[in-house]
């Protein structure tokens, strides 16, 4: 035995029907008895079995991954960006004056930031603390705006 290999429901279709289909268009030529029925020749002829997995599974291997999107259409990307502050209260003040910006937690140590869009998808999460915020999101472009947010509210970051 080998390593399992894990295929789709759809996968799983395919394999059993490209089988049978070789059982039926060879089955005059590989010396399998009327009686004998498709279990039987799947029996006595294993390796069919396993060509047909086999040739599925490097077809599969040749195609691209999968691309995961936000529900906006953009391509998955985690990120995060770090800044450092000298005001929190007034960076804090700040965000909150833009549009789709809202407090989501506050303690002692750090303060949440939300960033939702008109659909409350959140579009990113603001980390605040006494010197260091940190902003993260899950696309390139969100990312873009992020940055264009930030550049037209007049407050410091420094790096």
């Amino acid at each position: 035995g080998g390593t399992p290999v894990v295929f789709s429901p759809l996968d799983k279709e395919y394999i059993k029907d490209t089988i049978e289909l070789f059982y039926k268009n060879n089955r005059k030529r590989i010396r399998v008895t009327k009686e004998e029925k498709f279990s039987k020749f799947l029996n006595l002829y294993p390796i069919v079995i396993y060509r047909v997995v086999l040739d599925h599974y490097l077809n599969l291997l040749d195609k691209p991954p999968p691309k995961f999107m936000t529900r906006d259409g953009e391509e998955l990307v985690f990120s995060k960006t770090f800044y450092e502050l000298s005001n929190k209260n007034e960076v804090k003040n700040k965000l909150l004056e833009i549009k789709g910006f809202e407090i989501g937690e506050e303690d002692e140590k750090e303060d949440i930031i939300t960033w939702l869009n008109k659909k409350n998808t959140i579009l990113g999460t603001i980390y605040l603390s006494d010197k260091k915020l940190q902003f993260e999101t899950n696309s390139k472009e969100r990312l873009d705006k992020w940055k264009q947010k930030i550049k037209n509210i007049p407050i410091e970051f420094i790096n």
